[in-house]
């Protein structure tokens, strides 16, 4: 066992409220996605521009929404496995998630990327819209579209690797050395991180989903149910922080 079983990296009472509270509402706004992606499959199979870019608003709503959520949960209150945690005050619980405290910070740093990159290109392409309603060039707007889903494939890809990683990272940490409060953190890290290799597929399924060929009922079924597990990885990190 560690040499201090009181050393506890748990959010204290009035922040594992807070916790579980913006943890749960990640998990609705992801279950409100899933929700929203079924009429706007039908209206982009049928052709409807109005409908499209009015449920594309709604999920880049969603993604700004989330991502603000997860900041403040993950920077704000309590992120596991975090080697610079100020209530962890054992050397060998610090030095035991080291490596994982680290690749945690190299996912998070490619997520904040990728995010912004999915909430500038639907922005820049509707101000491009407005701005330029009737000389717009719609093969010079779909190439950038093209590229620009190219290159957030790519760092979505990128993503799951170093969350891969980090999700090895953490199964190296030995469950025996650890005590419950400890071991409690670690399983809310493995939670959370499979939720977004969950959350990371979901969105290398929607760039498919943009070819058009490709954009079928499998590929979405495959589409929500990343999702949906995404959402219940956040309920269920909820869950073990409230149970604490």
């Amino acid at each position: 066992m560690c040499k201090n079983t009181d050393d506890n990296p748990m959010p204290i009472e009035g922040e594992k409220k807070s916790a579980v509270a913006l943890k749960s509402l990640i998990g609705i706004f992801a279950v409100t996605n899933c929700i929203m992606s079924i009429p706007s499959l039908k209206a982009t199979r049928k052709g409807e521009k109005g409908k499209i870019a009015m449920y594309d608003g709604i999920n880049l709503l969603l993604t700004v929404v989330d991502f603000g959520l997860s900041c403040g949960v993950g920077y704000g209150l309590y992120s596991p496995m975090d080697s610079s945690n100020e209530r962890i005050k054992d050397l060998d619980y610090k030095n035991a998630i080291a490596d994982t405290s680290k690749a945690a910070g190299l996912y998070s740093d490619v997520w904040i990327l990728k995010t912004c990159i999915s909430v500038f290109e639907p922005s820049f392409s509707t101000i491009w819209k407005i701005a330029d309603e009737k000389k717009l060039d719609d093969g010079v707007l779909d190439l950038f579209d093209a590229i620009n889903t190219a290159f957030y494939m790519g760092i979505c890809c990128l993503s799951m690797i170093f969350e891969l990683n980090a999700c090895v990272e953490a199964g190296k940490v030995d469950g025996n050395k650890l005590n419950d409060n400890q071991k409690r953190d670690k399983s809310c890290f493995l939670c959370e991180t499979v939720g977004y290799i969950c959350d990371d597929a979901c969105s290398i399924v929607d760039c498919i989903m943009s070819i058009g060929e490709l954009n079928n009922i499998p590929t979405f079924v495959a589409r929500e149910a990343f999702e949906a597990a995404y959402a219940i990885s956040m309920f269920t990190e909820a869950g073990i922080i409230y149970n604490e």
